[in-house]
């Protein structure tokens, strides 16, 4: 446990014991501190407490008062020379575990001589003191405890950081179902060319219908990524908003109207596109269902992430995920700004070292963010989102597969010449990769602008609490 065991006779000098008991144990915390009185539970053995506290102690402060090295008792003997004075057995104990010992002269007490006391505990007069004024409690022992820092053990150190993230290379796997969707489908229909002389094939809607999907995707993000700067000083205004207000009044709103104007261009598409009714009815319940499931799904991720928010909070400060997510920055600033708003001067050390601690963690992960955002599109793809990256790549292959499905059969059945099949096959594969490339363009750069912006800011933020932290730390005064 560690920490520090105030020994001390009763007397008329409990004032200055008691003030200095509760100077350090709001400095230290009160499980670091151990006097008598208030450190024993009732019921407990007092023996075995004292004994057990201060074995496992760093530091025993030795109280001397004026008259202390010769107090008696009635009958005249003098207190330390009894067999069963505590103060004299406390010390013995401390001296025979070479722990560190500061005596502590209360107002005029003197540092008694080795040959006046017991030899048991003779070293105590050549142990350096300090002295502690009545009149002036909080300076003398702000003093003690600038000394004290380094000899008593912390009760408070940050848990384990999160495991960097590992790089995710694209797997053999993805690759082959990528190929799959490419190849399998014009294979499946290269004997069915009979019936094309007048109908297109249902391939092409499916081709043309998926692009739209990807024109959705890319005209969604395109105000998003000229509405940065907007976003990002929404996102300042608003960090501070508790996450659940933040989701129910903003989050789910505006991502359900993503998910609608999205769902409308789709089925603008569809129609747009000549489908049968019965198609564009098929087209209609298809973007219903997946506006439902994506809204339900944020919905969860939502519910797990204020959960995730509340665990941090309840046990704050935790390490920053690595590699550190805009949002749990602002979040973390705000926690912190929050608590030193609520911190009273003089500070406990373990509120010090958590604050400090936290600045340290926000700045280190500031640092890397701005590192991040000089990496090729590649490596961001591959490292933060290697899902999407599968998932792009199984899509971007499907819709050139379903065009393929509907220009090989038309190739082969001598609809259509090979030099013309192939250019529209090509094209094709171009217009979907030039849109493929310019969503994740957007992303690429909205996610770096986004960062950028969020390091900016998050920097003023650490400045302004090291700030404040600095005037909580300041001494509120000089007399008791």
């Amino acid at each position: 446990m560690g920490g520090i065991f105030i020994n001390y006779r009763s007397g008329n000098h409990a004032v200055i014991v008691h003030a200095l008991y509760e100077r350090l144990a709001g400095y230290f915390g009160e499980e670091s501190v151990f006097l008598d009185k208030p450190s024993i539970h009732a019921g407990s053995r007092y023996p075995d407490e004292i004994k057990k506290r201060l074995m496992d102690s760093d530091v025993l402060i030795a109280v001397i008062h004026d008259g202390w090295l010769n107090e008696r008792d009635a009958d005249g003997a003098r207190l330390l020379d009894r067999d069963r004075d505590w103060v004299r057995m406390e010390l013995e104990i401390a001296l025979a575990s070479d722990k560190m010992i500061v005596p502590i002269l209360a107002d005029d007490a003197v540092l008694p001589q080795a040959d006046e006391l017991p030899t048991s505990i003779s070293d105590l007069a050549h142990r350096q003191a300090r002295r502690v004024l009545a009149d002036a409690v909080s300076r003398d022992t702000r003093a003690l405890i600038e000394e004290l820092e380094r000899d008593v053990a912390p009760t408070w150190a940050p848990g384990e950081a999160e495991p960097a993230q590992a790089i995710r290379r694209p797997f053999r796997v993805p690759i082959a179902v990528a190929i799959a969707l490419l190849v399998a489908p014009p294979l499946c229909t290269i004997g069915s060319h009979a019936s094309m002389h007048d109908n297109p094939p249902p391939t092409i809607y499916l081709a043309l219908l998926s692009v739209f999907v990807m024109l959705a995707r890319l005209i969604a993000g395109v105000p998003v990524f000229l509405g940065q700067r907007g976003i990002n000083s929404l996102e300042r205004e608003i960090h501070p908003m508790p996450p659940m207000r933040f989701h129910r009044r903003i989050g789910i709103p505006l991502t359900a109207l993503l998910y609608v104007f999205c769902g409308a261009i789709v089925i603008a598409g569809a129609i747009l596109s000549h489908l049968s009714r019965l198609a564009v009815y098929a087209v209609i319940a298809t973007v219903f269902l997946v506006f439902v499931t994506a809204l339900i799904r944020t919905m969860l991720l939502v519910s797990r992430e204020e959960r995730s928010d509340d665990e941090r909070a309840k046990h704050w400060p935790k390490p920053l995920p690595v590699p550190p997510d805009p949002l749990t920055l602002r979040r973390e600033v705000s926690l912190l700004d929050d608590r030193l708003g609520m911190w009273k001067p003089p500070l406990s050390r373990e509120q010090r070292d958590k604050a400090q601690w936290m600045l340290g963690a926000v700045k280190d992960s500031v640092a890397e963010s701005r590192h991040r955002t000089a990496r090729t599109r590649r490596l961001w793809l591959l490292t933060d989102h290697p899902v999407r990256m599968v998932g792009y790549l199984w899509w971007t292959a499907g819709t050139i597969g379903m065009l393929a499905a509907a220009v090989v059969p038309r190739i082969v059945g001598r609809l259509l010449s090979p030099t013309r099949g192939s250019v529209t096959i090509v094209a094709g594969a171009v217009i979907v990769c030039l849109i493929l490339w310019a969503i994740l363009e957007l992303d690429y750069r909205r996610q770096r602008s986004r960062t950028l912006a969020v390091a900016a800011d998050v920097t003023g933020d650490v400045e302004r609490l090291t700030q404040r932290l600095a005037e909580l730390l300041q001494p509120p005064g000089t007399s008791r």
